[in-house]
């Protein structure tokens, strides 16, 4: 249906050029209103920026929703609450084939993959052994679409079947975490979850450093270093959730899903994962860590754009002023900058009343209050200050140690040169090169650069 719209006088009359110009002009501008009834669609003048005296000309759009190009405030609050993921289709064949060889890709030659391909087939175990031993990857495309069609059946009958999760315990930075080992049937079914839920996770806000391509803890730590260079932001706030996996409210999670997501064959797999954990969520599990960090993107949203203040000024005027300048969120770990100490105190109080009483997280007591005139930050792996971005003490040490081993003994084993190359990927995007340089880092890297080649050669 075609709609009508009416454009402020451009002063040269019968050029329809200039006029679809001046249209497109309006069009593009944010703060116009547009409020449309039937076919027709009507400009706030005072907005548009006409005045009641002047003269309008009718023009015809081609058939689109005008609402689409400029939206009023109440249709913007609308598309923030619309329903998601309601045009994916979870049975179709092509859907469930890309997330199970996206899961399998680097599971194929893995002792529970293989016992899963011969519950699909009648292939021996011990052949499938030697096929994978063999790297003769492409004999496994016919089962691989037998377990497609074995999923696929499952989902259309409403039943999950896959082995229960098992948990051990992990000492990683002097925390014990418990992890959870998932069978690959499950894990499928978690590739699978995750891809249905991709119009979801877009609600994750932009600095939210985690489990997203892209935005691991180096994004966040150069995105510190660059905000700390302003220097009337003067205190941060650095606070962690306690036990966030375990301690998430599942059935406040189940209920933000439902409210959000328009898919009840997608919510039924979801729900039934969600269900198989413990309490609360997995550490380990690959959808775990994605709806993790979107149920943390509402105490984002609610620091990035909730946390404001009226502030009267002496005409009379209230003007709404912000109360912190930048947060950053790295799983459960929450930073916070401001440029007012008092108003940062407020902020995080805010913060706090709202996890606890809409998302039912708790921070730790531990949280740490930061002056960065003379202070830093330690988050995500890296510490930032206003003049330098080092990696951790502990990282670092463990680096020196090795380097210095290496050029002692002059020897070098597979496990050593990997041990160096995994820590030189922290050290090369920090502000090291100075001391690379100067106690040989560099070459003693590039001789174990060679000893991995060697060794890849030979085998």
């Amino acid at each position: 249906m075609a709609g009508m719209i009416c454009l402020r006088r451009t002063g040269i009359t019968g050029f329809a050029f200039l006029l679809i110009k001046k249209l497109l002009k309006l069009l593009t501008r944010h703060s116009v209103c547009v409020k449309q009834t039937a076919q027709f669609v009507y400009l706030n003048k005072k907005q548009a920026g006409t005045n009641s005296g002047e003269r309008c000309y009718w023009g015809i759009l081609e058939e689109r929703s005008i609402s689409r190009l400029v939206e009023s405030p109440k249709t913007a609050q609308r598309e923030t609450m619309r329903k998601r993921c309601k045009n994916v289709i979870i049975i179709d064949r092509n859907f469930l084939r890309q997330a199970i060889l996206k899961c399998l890709k680097s599971k194929l030659g893995r002792m529970d993959t293989l016992r899963m391909f011969a519950e699909y087939c009648d292939v021996p175990i011990n052949l499938l052994k030697k096929i994978a031993h063999d790297k003769k990857w492409h004999f496994f495309i016919g089962i691989i679409e037998t377990v497609v069609d074995g999923v696929r059946q499952e989902i259309l009958n409403g039943t999950f079947v896959w082995k229960p999760i098992w948990y051990t315990k992990k000492v990683e930075n002097g925390k014990e975490r418990r992890v959870g080992i998932q069978d690959v049937k499950q894990q499928l079914y978690d590739y699978i979850a995750v891809s249905g839920l991709s119009e979801l996770l877009k609600m994750i806000g932009y600095y939210q450093c985690a489990a997203l391509p892209g935005k691991g803890q180096l994004m966040g730590a150069r995105s510190i270093y660059r905000c700390l260079r302003n220097k009337n932001i003067r205190y941060a706030w650095k606070g962690d959730a306690k036990h966030y996996y375990e301690n998430i409210n599942t059935l406040r999670l189940k209920s933000l899903l439902k409210k959000y997501v328009k898919n009840d064959i997608l919510l039924k797999i979801v729900n039934a994962l969600i269900d198989s954990f413990e309490s609360g969520l997995s550490i380990g599990s690959y959808l775990s860590q994605y709806l993790a960090n979107w149920y943390m993107s509402f105490a984002y949203h609610f620091a990035t754009e909730k946390l404001i203040k009226t502030r009267n000024k002496r005409n009379g005027e209230s003007v709404k002023v912000p109360l912190i300048s930048r947060a950053y969120f790295y799983m459960d770990d929450i930073l916070i900058l401001a440029k007012n100490l008092k108003y940062l105190k407020l902020a995080v109080k805010r913060l706090k009343e709202f996890m606890q009483s809409q998302l039912d997280i708790v921070i730790k007591p531990d949280d740490q209050w930061i002056d960065l005139s003379h202070g830093y930050i330690d988050m995500m792996g890296f510490v930032v200050s206003r003049t330098k971005m080092i990696v951790r003490p502990r990282i670092f040490r463990r680096y020196r140690r090795s380097i210095l081993e290496v050029r002692r003994s002059g020897k070098i084993t597979t496990k050593k040169a990997r041990s160096i190359i995994s820590r030189y990927g922290w050290m090369s995007n920090a502000q090291t090169r100075r001391w690379q340089k100067r106690n040989k880092g560099f070459i003693v890297v590039d001789k174990c650069k060679e000893v991995l080649r060697n060794a890849r050669i030979s085998i």
